[in-house]
């Protein structure tokens, strides 16, 4: 049980971290760059028809990546 509020705890405290920088504007730096990026890529038509291909690979990786580690946290919690 100690476990579980340690991990509440510090996942609390790493959540209000990242609101606070995203309310100073840390971020916003690197949103404006992918909504650049995106519109660019968009613009330039067949041209960008690798780069395009080449996020959406890098997405369908992410996933998959995400979908092991979410399935795992999962397997961990269920047999605790």
């Amino acid at each position: 049980m100690a476990d579980e509020q340690l991990v509440v705890s510090t996942l609390t405290r790493h959540a209000r971290v990242a609101v606070n920088q995203m309310c100073r504007g840390v971020y916003a730096g690197v949103l404006i760059f992918c909504i650049a990026f995106g519109i660019m890529i968009g613009t330039m038509g067949e041209r960008s028809r690798v780069m395009c291909e080449f996020f959406s690979e890098l997405n369908e990786i992410v996933m998959r990546i995400v979908s092991i580690v979410m399935w795992s946290v999962i397997s961990r919690v269920a047999a605790t």
